[in-house]
């Protein structure tokens, strides 16, 4: 059993593979990785190994990125995929759990609010009024207005919520939101998410360590390089690993 068989199992090659393809890597398969069979696995994997490895870049930190431009819009930082929502409530799960995104939907309340108030200032029937007085009231509690606005607005149109979603991680990133960025943003964090998949005795072969906060109460999450770059891809050659490391350009 050579090396690279020993610490990368070929139940794993086909999890490996498909963390290099999220990130960009270019695998010759002949069908959807899913559906690949364990020898085209191995043959997409030797073509990696051998000819055309992908390459993580490391910073003069020893900080290791994937390579590709950085991130600008918000759904380069936030891992949300609108597609998989499909319900009020699960919408509003998925809000909370990002305050950013639900700071944006209790200015949609607001307004809802605000609007309201101005209609009740109008000639309006006696129901039609105490319907909006129930609304304003629901619309307007602290930190639940929001959900209310919500399941209110999904009855008329459900699909311009989640529209109103895709809009706001379109938007330029805001860094007065950085305290809410996941622990994995960014190419660092691409990098990162990619080697905390890979064994420890991978790990400790190449010399990378995983970093969860370099310092008490610090933020900074990622994976490192300390050492040399040659002589970790002479071992990831060694290993027959589909991925090497290069020094990053400023």
């Amino acid at each position: 059993m050579s090396d690279a068989e020993h610490l990368l199992p070929k139940m794993s090659r086909r999890q490996f593979l498909g963390s290099l393809l999220a990130l960009g890597a270019s695998v010759a398969l002949p069908v959807p990785l899913a559906k690949a069979t364990d020898a085209q696995i191995d043959a997409a994997w030797a073509q990696l190994a051998r000819q055309e490895p992908w390459y993580f870049e490391v910073g003069e930190s020893g900080t290791i990125v994937a390579p590709g431009p950085g991130p600008s819009i918000r759904r380069d930082v936030f891992k949300l995929w609108t597609g998989g929502i499909d319900s009020p409530e699960a919408l509003i799960e998925e809000v909370d759990a990002c305050p950013p995104l639900w700071s944006r939907f209790q200015e949609f309340a607001e307004q809802a609010v605000e609007e309201i108030d101005s209609r009740l200032h109008e000639d309006l029937d006696d129901r039609t009024y105490r319907r909006l007085q129930r609304l304003e009231a629901l619309f307007a509690q602290e930190n639940e207005g929001w959900k209310a606005w919500i399941r209110h607005e999904a009855k008329r149109d459900f699909p311009g919520l989640l529209a109103r979603v895709e809009a706001w991680l379109d938007e330029p990133i805001d860094w007065s939101e950085a305290d809410y960025f996941p622990y994995d943003w960014g190419t660092h964090g691409e990098a990162l998410s990619f080697f905390e998949r890979v064994d420890d005795e991978t790990l400790d072969a190449l010399g990378v360590e995983i970093v969860m906060g370099d310092r008490p109460g610090s933020s900074y999450y990622a994976a490192e390089l300390p050492g040399s770059i040659e002589a970790t891809n002479a071992t990831a050659h060694r290993l027959g690993l589909p991925f090497r490391f290069r020094r990053a350009t400023e």
